[in-house]
C-alpha cells in the first residue's frame, strides 16, 4: 500500500520514537493534534491490532462525524447504527 501525504483533511501522522517504536496523532490541516483522538489512541495500546490500524478507523469515524455535523457530545447510538 502506498500512503499519500493528505493535507486539507484530518490525516494520521506516524511518528517514530526514540525508543525505535512508532506514535500516531490524528492532525488538523493546521497540523494541531486533536486532543480527544490523542488520548483514544494512547487508550488503544492495550487493543489486539494496537495503535495503527486504531488510528486509521479513528480518523475515518472523524470524518464521518464531521460529515453529519456530530461532535462527541451531541452523537447518539442511532446515528451509528442507523
Amino acid at each position: 500500500m502506498r500512503s499519500t501525504l493528505v493535507l486539507n483533511d484530518l490525516r494520521v501522522q506516524k511518528i517514530k520514537r526514540a525508543d525505535g517504536g512508532w506514535s500516531y496523532a490524528i492532525l488538523w490541516p493546521d497540523y494541531s493534534v486533536d486532543v480527544e483522538a490523542e488520548g483514544t489512541i494512547s487508550i488503544s495500546t492495550r487493543s489486539r491490532g494496537g495503535k495503527s490500524p486504531y488510528a486509521y478507523y479513528l480518523v475515518d469515524h472523524l470524518r464521518w462525524r464531521i460529515r453529519e455535523g456530530l461532535t462527541t457530545q451531541t452523537i447518539k447510538r442511532r446515528d451509528l447504527y442507523g
